[in-house]
């Protein structure tokens, strides 16, 4: 039965037909990832390294700045008023605000800035610095560095506890996860979890951290009141950063090596299915009904919808080359590194309509 299940699922992924996505816009130069920030859309781009402000539907360009670097994955507040840009060649921090197109402020951080989080205040930011392995915490309205935090080999990502004073950062040479108490700013713990671990997520009440291993085709969860690893689950090759579908305790993780998509049935952390997919999938987006989920093909030019109640793909969008995020809001929209912005909705919109 099981067979025949993964059987049916494959034939429906392959017999499905390409849906084109619609109107484009060309930015110029390679996406690295994109944020909506209040009624615009915020690109980092790599080469020569700009931001450029689009306007919320991705339909036009409104302005572009040049960074003076390369940009990591930007994030905004929770009022969209400011996007905070780590510059990796740069060991700074740029703060931009959208509405006006303008670098209000910058700061220097640590080396090879990857990634950053705000904390559940939206005051401090914790960005993991890839190259000397620490966690530079800034206070947005003092606009400085306040703390320089030790972390292990590499860290690539932070993810803020929902209601603990805690962060954790996962250290892609080390194959750990060090946790910060953001009290007193200093690492409490180091949980060993499996090879080059990316960035975690959190059950909504932060007891349960779960960690995508690239090296180890794993997926690590650990139980953060213990501070302890309690599974490894053995979900496919490469796998991306899962989603987590609280209402129905489930993870999906994509598996760029399989093509696939695993789900994981929690607390147990079993395999109940794997997905085909496109070529390279990435870190997946699920719709504000929980009901459909949206997977960038990174090693093709398409997005697989998979229908989360059935567990099968009901539509293949064709994109641009390269894939690797889709913002889901009033307008849907796919990033590429190809260097499009492309709208996943028009004359065919993707409906999510009960069954």
């Amino acid at each position: 039965m099981r067979r025949a299940g993964f059987l049916a699922v494959l034939l429906v992924a392959v017999a499905l037909p390409l849906a084109p996505a619609h109107a484009s816009v060309d930015i110029g130069t390679e996406p690295v990832r994109a944020v909506r920030a209040q009624d615009h859309l915020v690109v980092a781009a790599r080469s020569p390294g700009r931001a450029v402000i689009l306007d919320n539907g991705g339909t036009a360009i409104e302005s572009t700045i040049e960074l003076g670097g390369q940009p990591s994955i930007p994030i905004a507040n929770a009022r969209g008023s400011r996007v905070f840009i780590p510059l990796f060649n740069k060991a700074s921090l740029a703060a931009v605000n959208p509405k006006t197109g303008q670098i209000t402020w910058s700061v220097n951080v640590g080396q090879g800035p990857r990634s950053a989080s705000l904390d559940p205040s939206g005051r401090y930011l914790y960005i993991a610095n890839a190259q000397d392995s620490t966690v530079s915490v800034v206070d947005t309205e003092r606009r400085m560095v306040i703390k320089t935090i030790a972390t292990g080999r590499s860290p690539i990502a932070v993810t803020m506890h929902p209601r603990r004073a805690r962060a954790y950062v996962a250290n892609s040479g080390s194959g750990d996860i060090t946790v910060i108490d953001t009290k007193r700013q200093r690492p409490l713990r180091t949980i060993k979890v499996c090879g080059l671990p990316l960035r975690p997520v959190l059950n909504p009440a932060g007891t349960r951290l779960f960690v995508s291993c690239r090296t180890s085709g794993t997926v690590a969860i650990v139980d953060t009141k213990r501070n302890a690893l309690t599974r490894l689950v053995n979900v496919g090759a490469l796998p991306a950063p899962p989603t987590l579908l609280a209402k129905s305790n489930q993870l999906l993780v994509p598996l760029e090596g399989d093509g696939r998509v695993a789900v994981v049935a929690l607390p147990r952390g079993t395999v109940t299915s794997r997905i085909t997919v496109g070529a390279g999938p990435t870190t997946a987006t699920v719709n504000r009904s929980g009901r459909l989920l949206y997977v960038p093909n990174r090693q093709g030019s398409s997005v697989s919808v998979i229908n989360l109640r059935r567990q099968v793909v009901t539509r293949t969008i064709e994109t641009a080359p390269r894939p690797v995020q889709v913002l889901l809001g009033p307008s849907p929209l796919v990033i590429t590194e190809s260097g499009l912005v492309q709208s996943l909705s028009g004359p065919d919109p993707i409906e999510d309509t009960p069954e």
